[in-house]
């Protein structure tokens, strides 16, 4: 279940934004969130809307350009029964608009439940490489995080478990 992404430095966003599924305390529509003995409330639903070029697409884009880097190496390892994951080039549009950001990292975290864990997930790419990437559990409503991995560069830590 989602919780909560973050990017930024991604085609028409410059600095970080946040889709965040966390509910506030509106008492009337209770019955209608998603809940957990420890962990804090959630929407159900999330909902986009803005002017025409306000960046709704490239929010949706964002979404989907992680999860296909994420995911496609998965799919294609399952598909020709490698035994070896090969590093498949991702192509995230950083913000070209100035001459710095096209230089620097397109960044996204994600939030996500699975089970009674809540985990983290980071990403950064820059040139179509994955730079760095990390990924955290904890019990949900738990206050220490685990390490599943860290990975910089070509180098990854993995954690104790």
């Amino acid at each position: 279940m989602l919780c909560q992404f973050s990017f930024k430095n991604f085609k028409s966003y410059k600095e970080a934004t946040t889709f965040d599924f966390q509910a506030t305390s509106v008492p009337e529509f209770s019955d209608a969130l998603l809940t957990s003995e420890k962990g804090n409330a959630l929407l159900p639903v999330g909902a986009v809307y803005g002017p025409n070029g306000g960046g709704k697409t490239n929010l949706l884009l964002a979404l989907s350009c992680l999860i296909s880097t994420v995911v496609k190496p998965a799919y294609e390892l399952e598909k020709a029964r490698e035994k070896v994951i090969i590093q498949q080039k991702v192509s995230a549009s950083p913000f070209l608009f100035d001459e710095i950001s096209k230089e620097l990292p397109t960044e996204f975290e994600i939030y996500f439940r699975q089970g009674k864990s809540e985990y983290r997930y980071n990403l950064s790419i820059c040139a179509d490489e994955v730079i760095e990437e990390s990924l955290y559990w904890k019990a949900i409503g738990g206050k220490r995080p685990g390490m599943v991995f860290d990975r910089e560069g070509s180098e990854i830590t993995l954690g104790a478990s």
